[in-house]
């Protein structure tokens, strides 16, 4: 009995592993097979090269996740990240830059855009996308950008090997799940109503 106890640890042990090296491998063949990493270079000057920018008048949420992002990567990068505003610096589209929210960037609209057509209602979800150079954080409703950013931040930011995991064809959109069968009034189902409307 014992024999066979000891034999199911190994097995699940060597599972365990063998799990590992399949989900490794798979996140290999990804980088290999789909878009390229994108750079995490830090120059002779300290500085990384992605730039973060937001918009001018940009909202509450994107304003603190941007700053927020920017001492986010300065200390677990152990670099220096420069952070802007659209107007204060001229688009260029060689530049390497971290959008938030509604820049005048083409690159910004082209990901809200993108998380607007994916479904109907949108106002709980958020996009990261990867155009060109740039790393394209967007939402429809503002009061998302907090959860976009805690996300983009812990996915991405705990060390720079984490930022490779970003590649140029790169594209994630949360979706907030809803359950539309536990809504109720008075305990009743909600779809189980009729609208009636006068004419």
């Amino acid at each position: 009995m014992e024999r066979m106890v000891e034999a199911m640890k190994t097995i699940r042990i060597l599972a365990l592993v063998l799990s590992w090296c399949l989900l490794i491998s798979t996140l290999s063949a990804c980088s290999l097979f789909g878009g390229a990493k994108l750079p995490a270079t830090i120059g002779e000057d300290g500085k990384f090269i992605f730039r973060v920018i937001r918009a001018s008048k940009a909202t509450d949420g994107a304003e603190e996740f941007a700053k927020v992002l920017r001492n986010t990567m300065r200390s677990n990068f152990d670099c220096k990240v420069d952070i802007g505003k659209d107007g204060t610096s001229e688009y260029d589209e060689d530049a390497y830059e971290i959008l938030i929210g509604d820049t005048n960037r083409p690159e910004s609209l082209e990901a809200k855009t993108v998380l607007a057509n994916s479904r109907a209602n949108t106002a709980f979800d958020f996009i990261v996308k990867v155009i060109g150079k740039k790393v394209c954080i967007q939402v429809t409703n503002d009061e998302m950008m907090s959860i976009a950013g805690a996300w983009f931040s812990e996915t991405f930011c705990d060390s720079i090997e984490d930022w490779e995991l970003l590649t140029s064809d790169y594209e994630f959109i949360y979706s907030k799940k809803f359950d539309a069968v536990n809504n109720k009034i008075g305990g009743v189902d909600l779809g189980s109503f009729t609208v009636v409307k006068p004419l």
